[in-house]
C-alpha cells in the first residue's frame, strides 16, 4: 500500500507539476469543472501564493477515481521521497549517474588551541549514484514541465511552475535557446 500510494502521488505529481507542499494541501473541493466539461484544480500556491489553475489529465482523473478523491498524503515531504526512491529502486531505474549528491563528508577544523580534529558537515559529495537514489518530489515538477514542453505552450507551464522568465524556464528544464527556436 506505501508503494501504491507513493506511485500515485508520484503519477499526480508529475502531471500537475505542483510543489510536495502543495500535493499535500490537494482537496476536491479545489477542483472545479469548466463549461466544456474538463476538471481542474484551482489552488493558491502555498511558496509563492501565486494562483494555479492545474487541468487534470485522464491517469490523475483516474487515481481519483480509485481513491473516490485523492490519496492518503504522506505525513511529510521525506517520507514522499523515501517512497519514490524505493520504488524506483524496485522498477529498476538504476542507470548510474555521475553528478553531486547532498551527503556527509568528513571535513578538518582547527579549536582556539590550532589542534585538528574532523567533523561530519552536510554538503554535496560527487560520486556516481544510481538514478532511482536522486529521485525526489522536485522531479514531479521537473519531469512536468519537461513532459509538457513543445505540447503546451511555454507560458502555460511557465503559468503553472511558477516562471516568470522564460529564460529561467528553459534553463530549469535543460533546453537550449536554440532548442527552443
Amino acid at each position: 500500500p506505501l508503494l501504491e500510494r507513493a506511485r500515485d502521488w508520484l503519477i499526480i505529481g508529475c502531471w500537475t507539476g505542483l510543489r510536495v507542499s502543495d500535493l499535500g494541501r490537494l482537496s476536491m473541493e479545489m477542483v472545479n469543472e469548466n463549461e466544456h466539461g474538463d476538471k481542474m484544480i484551482h489552488i493558491t500556491t502555498q511558496k509563492t501564493r501565486k494562483k494555479v489553475v492545474v487541468p487534470i489529465i485522464k491517469k490523475v482523473q483516474d487515481i481519483l477515481d480509485r481513491h473516490d478523491g485523492f490519496p492518503r498524503t504522506f505525513t511529510s515531504g521525506h517520507n514522499f521521497n523515501d517512497g519514490i526512491k524505493e520504488l524506483s529502486k524496485l522498477a529498476g531505474i538504476d542507470t548510474p549517474v555521475k553528478t553531486m549528491k547532498a551527503g556527509k563528508t568528513l571535513i578538518q577544523r582547527r579549536d582556539e588551541h590550532g589542534n585538528t580534529y574532523q567533523v561530519e558537515v552536510d554538503r554535496k559529495v560527487e560520486g556516481t549514484y544510481g538514478k532511482w537514489e536522486l529521485l525526489a518530489s522536485h522531479s514531479c515538477r521537473r519531469s512536468f514541465a519537461s513532459n509538457w514542453y513543445g505540447y503546451m505552450p511555454n507560458q502555460v507551464i511557465m503559468g503553472i511552475t511558477g516562471h516568470s522568465k522564460e529564460e529561467d524556464f528553459l534553463r530549469y528544464i535543460g533546453v537550449t535557446e536554440e532548442e527552443n527556436a
